[in-house]
């Protein structure tokens, strides 16, 4: 199984156009579940789950404001998965 084709078919498939900055990069975007977000604290409004390759979106960093669908969020954590091709991150309604 390799992850990060899977990811690019999922991408063309599925994937959203996230701008950030004067770029714009495919990722797939998704409510997140309640029981994610169990022991977080200060977690406010809506909150967004996104999957991109991290080389599309340079300099996306916690504090960052990505637009999907014309709805601006802010970036609340970000992890790069494995070898760092692949990112999460979680946004939050600015």
């Amino acid at each position: 199984m390799n992850m990060e084709a899977d990811i690019e078919i999922m991408l063309a498939d599925f994937g959203e156009t996230v701008s950030f900055e004067g770029s714009s990069a495919k990722a797939l975007v998704d409510l997140v579940d309640s029981q994610i977000l169990e022991g977080a604290s200060a977690v406010l409004g809506e909150m967004r789950t996104m999957v991109y390759r991290t080389a599309s979106l340079p300099g996306l960093e916690v504090g960052s404001t990505v637009t999907v669908a014309g709805v601006a969020y802010k970036v609340h954590d970000r992890r790069r998965e494995s070898d760092g091709r692949i990112s999460h991150a979680l946004l939050g309604t600015t």
